[in-house]
């Protein structure tokens, strides 16, 4: 009986683990459709686009990141920390959300915000 009871354990965990990678191709997916055009997310990537690169972002301040030398004033002033909240209002409308920022991005679908909200938060 306590063998069976770990197999199953197992095997739970390897679900687990299987539908977490599901999630994160299907959020990498929407990232590479909305972002990659202009992002890169390969950790050191120093390679000029229009956007900075996004490893790491998820708690950093933004307009921080050093090999980016072409954010707005505006952003600079922000005194954003990217998190939940401030990630998934950028992704809203983000001149909107900071009045004078060069990025045009508007995303109205909930859910793509947060798909890839939860995959910037992986790339640490």
């Amino acid at each position: 009986m306590r063998e069976g009871s770990l197999k199953l354990l197992l095997i739970f965990f390897i679900a687990i683990l299987i539908h977490q990678s599901q999630i994160i191709a299907g959020a990498n997916e929407l990232f590479i459709k909305n972002c990659a055009t202009c992002h890169s997310v390969q950790k050191g990537d120093k390679t000029l686009r229009a956007g900075p690169n996004l490893w790491g972002v998820f708690g950093r301040k933004a307009a921080t990141h050093k090999s980016y030398p072409m954010y707005s004033e505006a952003l600079q002033k922000s005194k954003i920390v990217w998190n939940d909240d401030h990630l998934d209002k950028w992704l809203t409308n983000s001149r909107e959300y900071v009045k004078g920022s060069i990025m045009m991005y508007a995303q109205s679908d909930a859910g793509v915000r947060k798909n890839i909200i939860n995959y910037l938060k992986t790339l640490k």
